[in-house]
């Protein structure tokens, strides 16, 4: 599924139904879960993918993988791997936010706190839904500026890390009202500790 000629054919055939399928049928089996994750990892990192992946639901699938295996690591990370994908295209930053993809890794990211793989994976997730006007004010209800800053913090010596956390605040606060609970919480000071690290 990785060969990059093969992705959209595949998706088209319904390779990623099957997967999901799968995966339901056998939930309590970490094994087959985690493959499944992990070919729904590959699937999505084609761009011409990831909308009919939404529409599908892969979403969903990664996202009860999360809940369902939570401890498990190498799940935790292709799960959010998937949803960090998914997220790229513009048009699925809002249902992704509304089917509570940001909740369920901002918790990922809190029990893998000290996975940076996972870390990485939370940040540009949630960078690329902040990027949607329309999940502002929700994101930072929902304290995504909070799990980008912590995350920061565990893995301060990590570039990317680094990058989508200030990336993340900066779209957040683009909408005025936020502005107030982001400096509030400290997102200047986590910025400004960033720059520093990384100067």
């Amino acid at each position: 599924a990785c060969e990059a000629d093969n992705v959209v054919p595949l998706v088209r055939a319904g390779a990623h139904t099957a997967v999901m399928a799968a995966a339901r049928a056998h939930a309590s089996n970490v094994a087959v879960v985690r493959q499944a994750c992990a070919t729904l990892s590959c699937l999505s990192a084609a761009a011409d993918s990831r909308v009919p992946l939404v529409r599908d639901g892969a979403h969903t699938a990664a996202m009860e993988a999360v809940r369902a295996h939570r401890d498990d690591v190498d799940v935790v990370r292709a799960a959010c791997r998937v949803l960090s994908n998914l997220s790229a295209a513009d048009d699925n930053r809002v249902p992704l936010v509304r089917n509570g993809a940001h909740a369920a890794v901002m918790v990922a990211a809190r029990n893998h706190s000290s996975d940076v793989e996972v870390a990485r994976q939370a940040c540009c997730l949630l960078y690329n839904l902040a990027g949607a006007v329309d999940n502002r004010a929700l994101l930072v209800r929902n304290g995504a500026h909070g799990a980008v800053m912590a995350a920061a913090r565990v893995h301060s010596s990590n570039v990317e890390v680094a990058v989508w956390a200030c990336g993340t605040l900066v779209h957040l606060a683009g909408m005025v009202d936020n502005c107030v609970p982001l400096v509030r919480d400290g997102a200047h000071v986590a910025v400004m500790a960033m720059a520093r690290n990384h100067s």
